[in-house]
This record gives C-alpha cells, structure tokens and sequence, in this order.
C-alpha cells in the first residue's frame, strides 16, 4: 500500500502543534483575552457551568488579593473597605439564591490562588505581560480580562475545602480597583461603560487619552477541582480626575467621602425604584458568574 506523503507530513505537523501547544500552555503563567465592548466577563469552561440546583460554596469577600500587590495604592485594612466586604457579605445573603458560606479564609489567603484582572489595556496596574496592543482603528484602549493560573497545591485545597462543605463549586469574590477607558456618547459627550448595561456620562472637559480610576467587584467562579469556570467584574463607582488635574499629569484616586457615600447612598437613578449602586453590582456578579438570572 502507498503511503500519502502530503498526508503524513500534515499528520506529523499536527502532532507536534499539539505536543507544542500542550507544552506552552503548561509553561505560561496566565492567560489575557480581549473584551468586546460592554463585556466584562469570560467563560473558560461552558460545558462545566453549574445548574439551578448545584450546591456553590461562597468564599469569604475581601479585598483585592496579591496579583497587582505591588501597584495596589488602597490600605487593605482599611476601616470603610472592611465594612464594605462585611456589607457585601450581607447582601448576597438575602439574595434569592442558596449559598454555602465557607468561613475558612486559607483560600483567599493564599498566593497561589488563580487571579484576575479586569480593566484597561493600558492601566496603571497592569499584570504584567498582560497587555493588549490597540489596534490601529481603537480610539480607545480595549478592556481586557486577564487569569493567573492557580498552583497545584492551591488547586488541592480547593477541592478537599469543596469536599469538606459538600459544595459542587466555589465561587470568589472580592472589591478591586482599576482604571476603565472612556468611550464616546454620541458626537461630542463622553461615558464609562461600567459594567452590565451601566454607562453613566462623564464630564464633557475630560480628557480622552486618560483613563478613570473605578472600584469594582471581581469574581471567578470555580469548579469542585479548583478550575476557574467563569470570571469577570462589574464596575461600581468610578472617580474622573479633573481636566485641569490631566493636564499636570495628576490623578486623582477614590477616597473616603466616595467610599462611604457608596456605602449608603449611591443610588442608580437610571433604573426603577433608584436602587443602591452596591445592590445592582452584587446581583449582575452573581448572575454573570453563575450565568443565569437570579
């Protein structure tokens, strides 16, 4: 019988393409993908997504964990930073949904854990190698997803934690920060597009190369093994720094007076009945991460 050599040479090719790609995925840290506009989340693994009626362990909330460590500019102990984690807390659970709370905390704790970034290309706090280059037609800096791969021990943990609190998956949650592109409303005016279906307007004298500081709520969604399923953020609040402040290359962050007016009165005034800011957030998370309405 005649071999085909045309056909084997593309057999051979293949198999090393694989045995390569197989060999760069285990030697790469982490993974950055592309957001389309008004997309803040990425599935992984569509077909290991959970059901109506999985058993999801909720981790405890906190604040950004040790992935941007060395460009994290917020005092993590903070004392409105500590009461918005414990404000969090207490809003998932009078959300309409069946959690398991874990209160171990060596999860979260742990360096090895998985970590994302959600925010500008071009952010200040920009895990490294985790930029996209913008493209010759982008105004604008795209939004990027980016996912650290957890340890093997952390992935361990994570299951013998699952089995433990007899949960089928684990869900992680914390308050970050991060600097979101500017994007165009209309001719003239200029907006934030924040999170799900949230792009409130910006100040019409601000800078379009510079970008705006926003708190946000990240997440990641895991199955018993420790495998990031689905992750992403939603934008909460955000601070524009003043033109005349762009000009001189000054920044202006989110303080106190922010924080604590997020707390109790930022308030949705384009959706029915003005809902808190923080009660929007929290349930689009929740949704998203999980992939169905609440």
């Amino acid at each position: 019988m005649k071999t085909n050599v045309y056909v084997l040479g593309l057999t051979i090719v293949s198999v090393f393409a694989l045995a390569s790609c197989s060999t760069l995925d285990k030697l790469s840290t982490g993974r950055t993908d592309r957001l389309k506009k008004g997309e803040f989340y990425k599935t992984y693994e569509a077909n290991k997504l959970p059901d109506a009626s999985a058993a999801i362990g909720l981790l405890p909330i906190t604040v950004q964990p040790n992935m941007e460590e060395d460009d994290f500019w917020y005092d993590r102990d903070h004392t409105l930073l500590v009461e918005l984690t414990d404000s969090i807390s207490a809003k998932i659970s009078r959300l309409p949904i069946s959690l398991i709370e874990i209160s171990d905390y060596t999860l979260v704790d742990s360096k090895n854990a998985p970590g994302i970034y959600v925010g500008s290309s071009e952010g200040d706090n920009v895990p490294a190698g985790a930029s996209i280059v913008r493209e010759d037609h982008e105004k604008y800096p795209p939004m990027i997803i980016y996912k650290s791969k957890a340890k093997d021990d952390w992935k361990v943990a994570a299951s013998n934690t699952a089995s433990e609190y007899e949960a089928e998956y684990l869900l992680r949650i914390w308050i970050s920060f991060a600097q979101y592109p500017k994007s165009d409303k209309g001719l003239v005016k200029k907006k934030v597009i924040l999170g799900t279906n949230y792009e409130p307007e910006i100040r019409f004298f601000s800078s379009e190369d510079k970008p705006v500081e926003v708190l946000q709520l990240s997440g990641y969604l895991t199955d018993k093994n420790g495998t990031v399923l689905r992750a992403g953020a939603e934008g909460v609040i955000y601070k524009d720094t003043p033109f005349w402040q762009q000009v001189l290359s000054i920044e202006e962050l989110i303080d106190d007076k922010m924080l604590a007016r997020l707390l109790h009165e930022e308030r949705r005034e384009d959706l029915p009945g003005n809902p808190l800011v923080l009660d929007v957030a929290i349930e689009n998370l929740i949704s998203q991460l999980l992939d169905r309405d609440l």
